[in-house]
């Protein structure tokens, strides 16, 4: 048997090289992989979106990755697999979005008022396809997207009560209850997801839609600023 004879006086610069050189075909492989999983995750958003998700067959998904049928499932165990990644990408879209909304804004209600506006109008209208994976596809398909989207509504609401103990503190004001910020969180949540549904599927008439977004976000801020401007004196 032989040998690779390595001379000894190799300098850490042609170690360097030699390494650099062995690395390439491994880092040009993973290159490949990620630009496969991305084309079928593509794919799939699209056709789950434009179709539905019970509509679409792992063939159509394959067919628009244009990759074989056990490509898709060499990367993903199933639809719901993908449904679960696109999921998980949109979510973390929408949490990047809102929180440089809040990091901008100079108050903690403007900052509500910029994250709201950039909801509608850069989340749900720029980037729909994801809005849509959020709040039409992924509600309804098992129980692992179900444990997904109750952690993003978790999620969510955290930093939306974060931000109001912060509108809270910086006015002055004290709520009356511990739990308050959560419960408005909530509403504010749960007011904004049902609006983001009819501006995401109801295209029938699209400027009633953005008015009744903006409607949405007036609302749920000036009810914060207005609690919070009042004076209280019954604690």
């Amino acid at each position: 048997m032989r040998y690779l004879r390595v001379p000894l006086n190799i300098n850490k610069e042609e170690i360097r090289f030699m390494t650099e050189e062995l690395s390439r075909p491994k880092q040009r492989r993973e290159r490949e992989r990620e630009y496969r999983s991305r084309t079928i995750l593509d794919a799939a958003e699209t056709l789950f979106t434009d179709q539905g998700f019970l509509k679409t067959s792992v063939d159509q998904i394959a067919d628009g990755a244009e990759v074989s049928v056990g490509t898709v499932y060499f990367y993903f165990k199933n639809k719901e697999a993908l449904l679960a990644d696109l999921f998980d990408e949109a979510l973390f879209l929408l949490r990047s979005i809102l929180g440089q909304e809040f990091e901008t804004a100079h108050t903690p209600v403007q900052g509500m008022e910029m994250a709201g506006k950039a909801f509608f109008d850069k989340f749900c209208s720029q980037y729909t396809r994801k809005a849509l994976i959020l709040f039409r596809e992924a509600p309804s398909h098992g129980k692992k997207l179900a444990d997904r989207r109750k952690k993003m509504s978790e999620t969510l609401s955290t930093d939306l009560s974060h931000a109001i103990d912060r509108l809270g503190e910086e006015a002055g004001y004290q709520f009356r209850s511990p739990d308050s910020s959560v419960v408005f969180a909530n509403c504010i949540l749960g007011v904004y997801e049902k609006v983001a549904f009819h501006f995401l599927t109801d295209d029938h008439e699209p400027g009633r839609q953005k008015a009744m977004a903006r409607d949405a976000v007036e609302f749920t801020v000036g009810g914060i600023r207005q609690i919070t401007a009042c004076q209280i004196t019954t604690r």
